[in-house]
């Protein structure tokens, strides 16, 4: 990866707290516990902890406005 490229993930995002307008993010995340061990939704700060033990610099999320969000990142 070219040291100025950016990193971008299609992700449902899930909000740090619990919310109802979220629902369909948690039936997705009991699905992909079930179907794929370990798998998961994550949070915003779930995702910054992710990319950054990948060696990757966290620069944000962008919603969307649809189901999915967009992660971004840079390599550090």
């Amino acid at each position: 990866m070219d040291p100025s490229a950016t990193l971008l993930l299609l992700e449902r995002v899930l909000p740090d707290r619990p919310e109802v307008e979220a629902a369909p993010g948690y039936t997705r995340d009991l699905t992909m516990l079930v179907v794929s061990p370990g798998g998961r939704e994550r949070t915003q700060a779930e995702f910054q902890k992710l990319v950054e033990s990948a060696g990757f610099e966290f620069t944000g999320v962008k919603r969307s406005g649809g189901p999915l969000d967009i992660v971004e990142a840079r390599k550090s």
